[in-house]
């Protein structure tokens, strides 16, 4: 077996020490990342969600451009920019997980420390299209680092996907957000929605460590998959929380319109996409960022979110009777 590829079940308490070893020899390497990560300002704003912004103007500066997505079933183009394209040092190590071989790769325009791309089987080119073996990783992998402070985050296409190639973020966010202890309102069976004065909807599934992770991700690809048929494209943010007292894992998925599927990412504001639906908000601009309030980001979510929850809410009632 490669040197970099490790069996996920030989790890017990030591997989955060190992990740954040590997990604702090390659920050060390030269060339490796467009940056040095370096978040020059942060603050809480005022308000009643606590919305946290932090400016990192390097990231606008030097980041990959990414790619206009047009389709919200796209297939992989292996012309375009994908990660078999990537350094062969950006690849930090795989982890052999059931059948499939996950890779982590180095997201070179750093939004944390640790900020990681999870790839499966980097090889079979898949487009980015969100599967339950993806989600049922995403969830034993977060309960293996132990540290809550590690979230999971996924774009769809036309939710502001910037590469068409299978992937989500692993990001260390250290500190507490809005969504981990909001209140949540019952939809159906196993299935909640964030309070009302969220600005959006968002769908809220939960999972307790005695909970089987393969029945909730199955759960949740279920949504996933209705999402898709109906060409809606979606976020969704996995995060450790509380539920009527209890520690949980939150699996928040976050429907959109779909008529901002050609909509060009913001390289000098900030968009809206998982990060800033959690309640994380990166800035690219100084000026925007010591203009930021907690009605500008309503606002925009607002406007670029839509309301298509309504259209589909009794289908999901009745899919989780």
């Amino acid at each position: 077996m490669d040197a970099k590829i490790v069996n996920f079940s030989n790890f017990n308490e030591n997989l955060e020490n190992f990740l954040s070893t590997k990604w702090q020899e390659a920050e060390s390497k030269e060339n490796l990342f467009k940056y040095k990560l370096n978040v020059t300002k942060s603050k809480v704003l005022p308000g009643y969600f606590k919305f946290y912004a932090e400016l990192n103007e390097q990231r606008t500066q030097l980041r990959r451009k990414p790619q206009n997505i047009f389709s919200l079933a796209p297939e992989f183009n292996p012309d375009a920019f994908n990660f078999n394209k990537v350094d062969a040092e950006e690849v930090l190590f795989g982890l052999k997980y059931q059948d499939t071989l996950i890779s982590f790769l180095i997201n070179n325009s750093p939004l944390t420390r640790n900020h990681c791309l999870i790839c499966p089987d980097l090889e079979k080119n898949q487009s980015q299209i969100l599967t339950q073996g993806c989600i049922e990783f995403s969830l034993d992998l977060l309960r293996k680092l132990g540290n809550r402070f590690y979230r999971i985050g996924y774009n769809s296409p036309g939710a502001l996907a910037s590469v068409n190639h299978l992937h989500l973020h692993l990001m260390l966010i250290e500190r507490e957000l809005y969504v981990e202890s909001a209140p949540l309102c019952k939809l159906g069976k196993s299935i909640y929605t964030l309070e009302a004065k969220y600005p959006t909807c968002g769908l809220c599934l939960i999972i307790r460590d005695k909970d089987c992770v393969q029945q909730v991700s199955g759960k949740v690809f279920q949504l996933v998959n209705f999402l898709c048929e109906r060409s809606i494209p979606h976020n969704i943010f996995i995060t450790s929380g509380s539920f009527e007292g209890t520690a949980c894992k939150r699996i928040l998925i976050f429907p959109r319109d779909n008529r901002y599927l050609s909509k060009d990412k913001e390289l000098s504001g900030f968009n809206i996409a998982f990060c800033e639906l959690s309640s994380y908000i990166p800035v690219g601009s100084e000026e925007i960022y010591n203009a930021l309030t907690e009605d500008v980001i309503i606002e925009k979510i607002q406007a670029e979110m839509g309301n298509v929850f309504y259209a589909i809410k009794d289908e999901i009632v009745e899919m989780f009777q």
